[in-house]
């Protein structure tokens, strides 16, 4: 599982998550449950998300595990201007050229 969570004032377009070679197939909305540190998934929204607004949460899984998976995950999304990014679990962010993933 690959947790996303937009920490800016933008909104990421088109995000997709890469957990090692597989791209997701599944993402979920992450939402408070009110009670504790429990969270609710909630939605289906396959395996690309059109948008994540500011605040918001998204797991991604690849398979049909939800424990830890591959160790080179990253995320890849549209800024607001439309320039495509990848960005990794060690926080290396590059923009992303159309034709990869």
């Amino acid at each position: 599982m690959f947790v996303v969570e937009n920490r800016s004032d933008a909104v990421l377009r088109d995000v997709t998550a890469l957990l090692g070679d597989e791209p997701a197939t599944e993402a979920y909305e992450m939402v408070e449950a009110g009670i504790g540190d429990i969270v609710e998934f909630t939605g289906d929204y396959g395996g690309q998300v059109a948008a994540i607004g500011p605040g918001r949460r998204f797991a991604f899984r690849a398979g049909t595990e939800w424990g830890p998976t591959a160790e080179d995950e990253v995320v890849v999304f549209r800024d607001e201007a439309g320039v495509r990014w990848r960005l990794s679990t060690t926080g290396v962010l590059e923009e992303a050229p159309e034709n990869s993933s």
